[in-house]
């Protein structure tokens, strides 16, 4: 878990973050990206 980090990502770059296991990470703007796919693009 990552609390307490905050970044600013300008909007059209490519960005990953990546955990120990190299796993990425599934949670964006509080949504899950495996669940709510469109929620997270449109929080953009």
């Amino acid at each position: 878990m990552l609390d307490g980090i905050d970044l600013g990502v300008r909007a059209g770059t490519i960005f990953a973050l990546l955990g120990p296991n190299g796993a990425g990470k599934v949670v964006v703007a509080g949504h899950d990206v495996t669940t709510y796919t469109r929620a997270v693009r449109a929080d953009g």
